[in-house]
C-alpha cells in the first residue's frame, strides 16, 4: 500500500515512517522539488497564498538545504529517491509531483493544516481512487474533515477517527537515572512560553541551574531531537509550560526519559484528555498553578532531593507506559483503515 504524506517536520515524519512503514508495511512517500510548490499543490501559508518565498520552498522541498541538510546521502531507483536521515537513521522515500501522478496511491494522509483542503483536490484530480485520511496533531482543525488519525484525544467532527500518539525514537530518547549531583530545571519547549514565569522561579530558586532551550529562549536553540534528549537526560526536572497546542513531542519525551516535570496544569486542560492522564500534580509533575511562587518553589526544593525526584520520575516513565502503547495503537490503525478503504 502505498501513502503519500508531507514533510514539515521531522520528528512528525519519523512517527508516521514509524507506524506506516515500521509497524504496517506499508510504502510512505513524502513530496521533492519545487514543482510540488510551482504548481500550487504544496504551501506552507495559512492563509492559503501560494506565492511565498523560493527560500520557504528551498528548506522543505530540496536537498541539502533547511530540514533535508542533515542527511547520510541520497540514492535514485525508478526516480524515487531515497534519503538517509542523520538524526533518525532511516530512509525517506520522496517523490517529485510528476512521480506522483504516475504511481497508485492508496492514502493521502495531509499532515499539517495548509494542505488539509489543498490536498484533498490533490486526491480528487491525480488520484481519485485513493482515500485522504487527515492527521491532526494539535486541537485546532479546520472544519469539518471525513477521516482523521488523531494525535492528541481532542474530538472534532469527522466520520471517522482513531487515536496515535506520535511514536518517540527509542534509540534517542532513552531512560536513564538522574543524577543526585546535579541541579538542573531545563525548558526545552520551543517559543519560550510564559518567559515571566520561568524569571520568577529562576530568581526564586538561585541555588538550582536554570536553563532555556529553543527559539526565543536565553540558552539557544537545540539543532534535532538528539540534542533535545541529551538536555533531558542532563535535567533533575524538567520544565514545559505551553500556551496551546498538541500533547508535545517534548512532553512526552520527558515522561518516556523518566524526568517529572513543572508544568502548568490549567493549560492542559485544553490539550485533551491524554495530557491530564500524563501530567498529574504531586505524582508525574509540580503545577505552578497550584499555588503561590514561594509555595511551589518549596515543592521544588523538596523534589530536587535526588530520592524523592527519581521516585517522581520512575513514576513519570511507568505513566507514560500505561497510557501509550504503539503496537496497539498501530492495531487500532490498521482496523480504521479496513473500515475505510
Amino acid at each position: 500500500m502505498n501513502v503519500l504524506t508531507d514533510f514539515h517536520h521531522s520528528d512528525l515524519y519519523f512517527s508516521n515512517h514509524s507506524l506506516f512503514e515500521k509497524r504496517l508495511g506499508f510504502n510512505l512517500y513524502r513530496p521533492i522539488g519545487h514543482d510540488w510548490a510551482e504548481q500550487n499543490w504544496w504551501t506552507m501559508h495559512y492563509n492559503g497564498k501560494l506565492d511565498y518565498e523560493y527560500a520557504i520552498q528551498d528548506q522543505f522541498l530540496s536537498v541539502g538545504t533547511g530540514e533535508n541538510y542533515a542527511h547520510m546521502g541520497v540514492r535514485t531507483v525508478d526516480d524515487v529517491l531515497f534519503q538517509k536521515r542523520m538524526t533518525h537513521d532511516y530512509e525517506q522515500k520522496c517523490i517529485t509531483l510528476e512521480k506522483f501522478k504516475n504511481m497508485h496511491f492508496d492514502l493521502i494522509v495531509p499532515s499539517h493544516p495548509c494542505h488539509y483542503r489543498l490536498w484533498e483536490k490533490l486526491r480528487d484530480k491525480f488520484q481519485p481512487h485513493a482515500k485522504v485520511v487527515h492527521h491532526v496533531g494539535n486541537v485546532d482543525t479546520v472544519g469539518h474533515m471525513d477521516h482523521v488519525i488523531r494525535s492528541t484525544t481532542f474530538h472534532g467532527s469527522s466520520k471517522s477517527e482513531v487515536l496515535v500518539h506520535q511514536e518517540l525514537n527509542a534509540d534517542i530518547y532513552k531512560l536513564t537515572d538522574i543524577n543526585p549531583i546535579t541541579k538542573n530545571i531545563i525548558n526545552v519547549t520551543n517559543g519560550n512560553p510564559f518567559p515571566e514565569i520561568y524569571k520568577a522561579f529562576k530568581e526564586s530558586l538561585t541555588d538550582y541551574t536554570f536553563q532555556s532551550y529553543g527559539s526565543s529562549s536565553p540558552d539557544g536553540i537545540l539543532s534535532g531531537c538528539g540534542k533535545v534528549a541529551e538536555q533531558m537526560r542532563r535535567a533533575n526536572l524538567g520544565w514545559t509550560t505551553k500556551h496551546s497546542g498538541g500533547l508535545g513531542h517534548s512532553n512526552m519525551g520527558w515522561m518516556f526519559s523518566g524526568r517529572p516535570v513543572i508544568t502548568n496544569m490549567s493549560r492542559h486542560r485544553s490539550l485533551g484528555e491524554c495530557s491530564l492522564k500524563l501530567f498529574e500534580p504531586g505524582v508525574t509533575c509540580i503545577d505552578i498553578d497550584a499555588g503561590s511562587i514561594e509555595d511551589v518553589s518549596k515543592t521544588i526544593v523538596k523534589w530536587m532531593d535526588p530520592d524523592t525526584g527519581q521516585k517522581h520520575g520512575n513514576l513519570a516513565r511507568k505513566r507514560f507506559l500505561e497510557v501509550v502503547n504503539y503496537e496497539e495503537e498501530a492495531n487500532a490503525v490498521k482496523k480504521f483503515l479496513s473500515n475505510i478503504l
